[in-house]
This record gives C-alpha cells, sequence and structure tokens, in this order.
C-alpha cells in the first residue's frame, strides 16, 4: 500500500472516530434531556389532576375522569393513581388496555423516596407525594412519550445518514489532501529520475528551504555535488594515471 492510500485511510478514520464521538454524546444528551422533560411534564400532569382533587371536595371521580379526558394538556397513554396516606387507592383514570397493577412495594419506594421514577412496558412512570391541604397522597403517574422518542429515533436516522456522508466525505477529501500533500515529493521523484551519470549538473529544485521536502532537497543537491566532486577527481585521476602510463610506454616503443 503506497503513502498517499495509507495517508487517505488514516485521515477518514480520524474524521469518522471524531465525527461518532460527536454522534455518541448528541445522542447521549438528547435522551438525557427528553427523559427530564418528560417527567418534569409527568410531574406537573400529576399535580395538577391531585390539586383538583384535594381543592375542590366535592369532585367525584367519574366527573374527574371527564375532565381528564377532555384536558388539552393529557399525555398519550395517560394513567394516573391517588393514594392516601393510608395507601388506600382514592382516584385512577385507568382502563382494561391501560390498567397495570401497582403494589405496597412501590409504594413504600414513593414515601421514601422524593421521586421514584420507573418504567413498565414501553410507558414510563413517576411516583411522587403531594403534600395537600388537609392530607398528604401519593401519585403515580405514567404516559408513553410518543412525541419524544420519535424525535429520538429521527435523530438516530440523522446521526446515521451522517455517519455515511461522514465517511464518503473523509475519504474523498482525503484522498484528494494526501495527492496534494505527496505532490512534492512526487516532483522530487520525477527530478531525481532525470539525474543520470550523464547529467549529474541537474539539481532539484529547493523551493523557500522553509518545509522538510525542501530540505531534504537542500540536503540531497549536497550529496550531489560531492558525488560530482567525486566524479571529477576519479576522472583526474584516471586522466593523470593514463598519461604516466602512456609516456613510458611511448618511450619503450621508440
Amino acid at each position: 500500500m503506497d503513502i498517499r492510500k495509507r495517508l487517505t485511510i488514516r485521515f477518514s478514520l480520524i474524521v469518522i472516530s471524531l465525527f461518532a464521538l460527536f454522534s455518541i454524546s448528541v445522542y447521549f444528551f438528547s435522551s438525557l434531556h427528553r427523559k427530564s422533560e418528560f417527567y418534569t411534564r409527568l410531574k406537573n400532569r400529576g399535580t395538577t389532576v391531585v390539586q383538583l382533587l384535594d381543592n375542590v371536595k366535592s369532585m367525584d371521580k367519574p366527573l374527574l375522569q371527564e375532565i381528564d379526558k377532555n384536558t388539552k394538556n393529557a399525555l398519550y397513554g395517560e394513567v394516573i393513581y391517588l393514594y392516601d396516606s393510608n395507601n388506600k387507592l382514592i382516584y385512577d383514570n385507568s382502563s382494561a388496555e391501560t390498567n397495570y397493577s401497582v403494589n405496597v412495594s412501590s409504594l413504600n419506594k414513593i414515601a421514601k423516596n422524593k421521586d421514584y421514577e420507573f418504567s413498565f412496558g414501553r410507558s414510563e412512570a413517576l411516583g411522587f407525594n403531594y403534600s395537600g391541604k388537609e392530607a398528604d397522597y401519593k401519585v403515580i403517574i405514567s404516559a408513553y412519550d410518543e412525541l419524544g422518542l420519535n424525535g429520538i429515533k429521527s435523530l438516530e436516522l440523522i446521526l446515521f445518514i451522517g455517519s455515511i456522508l461522514a465517511f464518503a466525505s473523509s475519504y474523498i477529501l482525503g484522498w484528494i489532501y494526501s495527492g496534494s500533500a505527496m505532490t512534492p515529493i512526487t516532483r522530487i521523484i520525477d527530478d531525481v529520475d532525470k539525474i543520470t551519470a550523464t547529467a549529474l549538473s541537474l539539481r532539484l529544485n529547493e523551493g523557500k528551504k522553509q518545509d522538510e521536502i525542501e530540505r531534504l532537497a537542500v540536503t540531497f543537491n549536497k550529496m550531489l555535488d560531492r558525488i560530482g566532486m567525486a566524479f571529477e577527481t576519479q576522472k583526474g585521476f584516471i586522466s593523470n594515471a593514463s598519461h604516466e602510463l602512456r609516456t613510458p610506454l611511448t618511450a619503450m616503443w621508440k
């Protein structure tokens, strides 16, 4: 594998690694934000219902359920359970499709903790305590964050497509970049190929002598100067030796 291909692959790997780290960070913090925001909505919705029940003593279960059905800020698949301090169920808006069992362990966790977050199926639930005017309540509210989870799925698709585009772009740009970086070396190779024993006077272009490639050309030219001097010395020695040998031989033949 030549240097250009190695540079392209390394450049692509660096870009992809950085983009992957960025994507993971975006996905992680987006998921945290979605979850935090949804649990805030759950608590606000549960607080609204328990306040309504606590403030209006004459409010009965059917009427409160009717209000729940027609409220504008109801959550998708919303289920609310209200318990008194003795863990007695005093209100719920569940149906046969949305009903789930609440055990004593969950109620005890709500009593001990400020907020108790849990999930069942695809729904997320929150349990918390509420101190009313004349009584204390345990509130359990659950719902499915359809909008938020759809947003996360869309984000996954965007990041996946972005990863493919980033890989393709990084490889193309890396190939162009490595080609540009290798141009001075390619030029040196072409110039060196022109230098032969009969053309030792040729020299490499040294440019401004600022980067490593240009300093390499300077070093190579110095080496050519030394080789040229050695060739000249050798030629002079051969010329002198030939002359010294030719003189006595000529005398002998005479």
